[in-house]
Order: structure tokens, then sequence, then C-alpha cells
């Protein structure tokens, strides 16, 4: 939201441009990009960092850490096993063999030399439970940079808003888990992120079972958790990781985790339904 349209527009460009950089950046599906050339690296051998690939990284391996494992990029490998599309389960002797190459303590950051090295053999990274929330937040930078103060930034759910005496607070639907009619209500916000991880877009069914895209990194099997879980946080990068790690805990792990940790609030929904939030959590209004 601006008075000046030529500037704003600009600025619009501006951020779809930013966007459009960091694919070479952090996106493991670009053959050419900076996270594709670490895994592309021979076994044991350092690669050479930018500050910003090194920051992403040492990101997602602090929410790794404080998941437990529960987020973990390293498990981007054992995830192409499965295929959603093609409803392909892979065998259990499969994911055992591919779980020999995964566990973020493995993944060894130099702060000194701003290098990475893959500590196990065949090991792989992924930044998709992360980089999208970089990217929204970046892309939010590049705007404030043009000097808009009221907007909005949505990444595939992954959102950030600010707002000022242009516009007032952004209202932000969240989805119901399991029917995209319905909602679960809306709330509102005046500047920050907020992301949502759930099971209901990316899955299949077979033999009465539900295959979602995301993974539970200890087990190697989708997580059956929770239903949905969203998060608001001061970065879109912190939502979009913490969001996915707080599903794969479920919500009895989630609360207990978010009472330690100021500066982060949740709604989680359980398999059985019951809908959990931590005290900070804004209302939910127009509930359908």
């Amino acid at each position: 939201v601006s008075r000046d349209e030529t500037r704003a527009q600009q600025a619009i460009e501006a951020a779809f441009a930013e966007v459009a950089r960091l694919e070479m950046v952090v996106s493991e599906w670009q053959p050419d990009s900076e996270i594709s050339s670490i895994n592309a690296a021979p076994d044991g051998r350092p690669v050479q960092l930018t500050s910003e690939l090194y920051g992403v990284i040492n990101r997602a391996l602090w929410f790794a850490d404080l998941t437990g494992g529960a987020f973990d990029p390293s498990f981007a490998g054992c995830a192409k096993l499965w295929s959603i599309p093609k409803q392909h389960i892979p065998t259990a002797e499969e994911m055992a063999a591919c779980r020999q190459r995964t566990g973020y303590e493995s993944i060894l950051l130099d702060v000194q030399t701003s290098t990475i090295m893959l500590g196990l053999p065949g090991m792989r990274i992924g930044l998709g439970g992360i980089g999208k929330g970089y990217r929204v937040d970046r892309a939010s930078e590049i705007l404030e940079s043009f000097g808009v103060s009221s907007y909005v930034v949505n990444g595939g759910g992954d959102i950030r808003v600010s707002s000022s005496e242009l516009h007032g607070p952004w209202s932000v639907e969240i989805a119901h888990p399991r029917d995209p009619d319905q909602r679960l209500g809306s709330v509102t916000l005046d500047r920050g992120a907020i992301a949502t991880s759930g099971d209901s877009s990316w899955y299949f069914d077979k033999d009465g079972v539900r295959y979602s895209h995301i993974f539970d990194p200890r087990s190697g099997q989708p997580s059956r958790q929770s239903m949905a879980v969203t998060v608001i946080a001061e970065r879109t990068i912190d939502a979009d990781a913490l969001a996915t790690g707080l599903f794969v805990l479920g919500p009895e792990h989630s609360l207990a985790l978010l009472g330690e940790l100021p500066g982060y609030e949740a709604l989680l929904v359980s398999p059985d339904n019951p809908i959990y939030k931590t005290p900070g959590f804004p209302p939910l209004t127009n509930r359908t």
C-alpha cells in the first residue's frame, strides 16, 4: 500500500527479482544453486559458503537442535524416496539405508572459514522447510528499502505483514486442515510473520492411511502427530521452520517447548481435532 504508485511498482518488481535470485541460493531443485553445490561436493570436502547461505543453514541447524531433530535439513535426501503423485512408499530397507546418511549433528559449519562439510558419506541437505520463509523475509526487506511500510507478502502460505497509517492491521485466515471450504478463523496482525504446516494439501491415502509430505526425520515416516500448526513470529524464516518442527513434535511436546521459547505463538490442531493455543496467540474471529 503506497501513495506513490510508480515507486510501489518498482518495489514490487525488485522484491520479485530478489525471490528469483534466491532460487539460485537456497533451492536444491536448481542443479546450479549454491545449496546444490554442497550436495555435489565430494564426501568429506569443505565447501565455501556465502555469508547469506551460511546464515540460513546456521538458522536451520538452530531449529534442528531446538526440536531435537523433528526439524532436520539432512532428511531431504530420504524424503525423495517417497512419491506422493505416484503413491510410492519406500521399503523399510530403503529407508533404513538412507537414514544412515542423515542427522543434523553431522552437518559441520566452521564459523572461522565460513565453510560447511557434510560429515556422513552420501549425505545431502535441503532447505525446503526454511528457504521459503527466508525468501518472504527478503522480499519484505526489499519493500521496506523502498520506503514501503504497509504490505503483505504471501509465499505459498508463509506470510509477512506490516501496517501503518496507510493501512490498518491485516486479517489473515487460517484454513481448516480437513475442509477447504471452511476456516478455523482469522487473526489480526499489525506486523510480523505467520506460517502454517499441515497435511491437507500434499498427501495421498492408501489402505486407510494418510501419507503426507511432512516427515518425521527421526523415524523416516510421515508425521501423524498433528493435522496443522500455525506459528506467529517476528520473521518468516523462523515461523516457517518452527511450524514444521512443531507439526512433527505434536501438540503436547510443542506446548512444553513453546512455554520456554519467548517471542513465538502457535495454534495447533491435533489428529483427533482439538485445537490448542499458546496464551499469546491472537483471538480467532470469523470462524466457520
